[in-house]
């Protein structure tokens, strides 16, 4: 499909608009071909709106309108020298930046990865109390195991010993007799 058939790419045109690939527009800016799409997907830069779906543009077409990468280049330099007359620029702790427009997708990102990392470590902290209860239990079901086992032993005991007496007392005392009893039978 020629470029001048994408949807939007005579609005680009029409405005004598230049159109630059994705590749090419994250060289000018100094940044990923990702960064390029998270720009354009919060409205940063410009280009042809797109059909939704797999295969929505040619590859290589291009994707970004030069001119709103020379607005965002000049928005970056305007920012750049506010922020170097401010009287507090340069007084961040280590590691911290600044959060401005243009990171606003990647904030937004990590603001959600965040709200699921919570949501996260509150369900392990559930997980850990339930595994815990239930531990618990089983404490108890071994427990309760035990004492049944050590009653039928003690109950195993007592029948061994009625058993013992039993046999004793059918047991005759001369044994002699035993023969001669079966004799007169």
């Amino acid at each position: 499909m020629p470029m001048h058939d994408l949807p939007g790419a005579d609005n680009a045109s029409a405005a004598g608009d230049r159109l630059l690939t994705v590749t090419e527009a994250a060289e000018r800016l100094g940044v990923t071909r990702s960064r390029i799409h998270q720009l354009l997907s919060c409205g940063h830069l410009q280009g042809p709106d797109l059909p939704s779906g797999r295969l929505r543009h040619v590859p290589g077409a291009g994707r970004v309108s030069a001119a709103s990468i020379g607005e965002l280049i000049t928005a970056r330099s305007a920012h750049r020298s506010a922020s170097a007359g401010h009287p507090s620029a340069g007084a961040r702790p280590a590691g911290q930046r600044e959060w401005s427009n243009l990171d606003a997708v990647p904030r937004a990102a990590v603001q959600e990865m965040k709200v699921r990392l919570d949501a996260a470590r509150e369900a392990l902290r559930f997980e850990r109390q339930r595994n815990r209860r239930l531990l618990e239990v089983a404490e108890k079901l071994v427990a309760l195991l035990r004492s049944a086992a050590d009653a039928a032993d003690d109950i195993d005991d007592l029948a061994d010993g009625y058993s013992a007496a039993l046999t004793q007392v059918l047991t005759p005392d001369d044994p002699s007799s035993v023969g001669s009893h079966a004799e007169a039978e």
